[in-house]
C-alpha cells in the first residue's frame, strides 16, 4: 500500500535554531530531568482516564457510536510516559492500540522505543502522511512554540489527525510569555482551546479539564479534546 501523501500547512514552523536545541544537549538536560517514573505513568494515566471518560460519553450520545482510537501520535514524547499510561489502560481493557511518537531528541526518542514507534521529527513539517492516526495529542509542546509558528504547528497536528486532536498544555486567559529555566523565547502559555478554535471553527469541542499538580505531582495543566468534522 502506498504511504499517504503529505498535504502541507501554512509555511514557516518552529525556528531551526529551536528545534536544535530541543534535539541537542537543551533537549537532552530536559530529558534527565524528565525521566520515566511509576508515579508519573500512575497519574498520567488517571488524566488519559478522564479523556477517554469524554469520548465515551459522546459516543453514548451518538445515534451511531463510533469507535476509540485505535491509532495514537504524541507529538514530542519525551520520556514515553503518556504513552506509556495509554498503554497501561488499552492494556487493562485488552483492546487492540498503536502507539508513535515524533522527536527531535534522540535521548527521547530511545527512551520510549519499549512503548511507542518513535522517530524523528518536529511540528515545522511532521513525519506523517494526512489522516496518520485517530487520535494525534501534545503534552507540554505547544508552550515551546513561538506565536509567529503556532498557526503552522496546529495546521500540522489538524492534518495528521484523523479524528481527535488533544491539547495538555500550560493556560493563561491572555497569551503570554515566560521564562523557562532562566530563558526568553522558549515558552508561552495562552488559552489553547481559543487558539484551536481560532483556527479551526469546525472542530467539535468534546470536553476539557485540569490537572491540579498538588494531587497529582504533574504540573497545572489544562486538556483541550476537540473531533474533526
Amino acid at each position: 500500500m502506498a504511504p499517504s501523501r503529505i498535504k502541507r500547512g501554512p509555511k514557516a514552523g518552529p525556528s531551526p535554531e529551536l528545534i536544535k536545541a530541543w534535539g541537542g544537549g537543551f533537549g537532552d538536560s530536559y530529558q534527565q530531568r524528565n525521566g520515566s517514573n511509576w508515579e508519573s505513568i500512575k497519574n498520567r494515566s488517571r488524566l488519559f482516564g478522564d479523556v477517554f471518560q469524554v469520548m465515551e460519553n459522546a459516543n453514548k450520545a451518538d445515534p451511531k457510536p463510533k469507535a476509540f482510537p485505535e491509532s495514537v501520535i504524541e507529538v514530542g514524547g519525551g520520556c514515553g510516559d503518556n504513552l506509556r499510561a495509554i498503554d497501561m489502560i488499552y492494556e487493562r481493557s485488552r483492546a487492540p492500540i498503536k502507539l508513535m511518537s515524533c522527536d527531535p531528541n534522540e535521548a527521547a526518542r530511545k527512551a520510549m522505543a519499549d512503548v511507542a514507534t518513535a522517530i524523528p521529527g518536529d511540528l515545522s513539517a511532521l513525519p506523517y502522511g494526512d489522516d496518520a492516526a485517530d487520535l494525534v495529542f501534545t503534552s507540554g509542546v505547544l508552550i515551546h512554540v513561538p506565536p509567529a509558528d503556532l498557526n503552522r504547528a496546529l495546521s500540522e497536528i489538524y492534518r495528521v489527525s484523523k479524528r481527535w486532536l488533544l491539547s495538555i498544555e500550560y493556560y493563561n486567559n491572555v497569551p503570554e510569555e515566560i521564562s523557562y529555566r532562566g530563558h526568553k523565547g522558549i515558552m508561552w502559555r495562552r488559552d489553547w482551546g481559543e487558539a484551536w478554535l481560532t483556527q479551526f471553527p469546525e472542530l467539535k469541542v468534546l470536553g476539557y479539564g485540569f490537572v491540579w499538580k498538588r494531587l497529582t505531582s504533574l504540573d497545572n495543566l489544562h486538556w483541550f479534546l476537540f473531533e474533526k468534522p
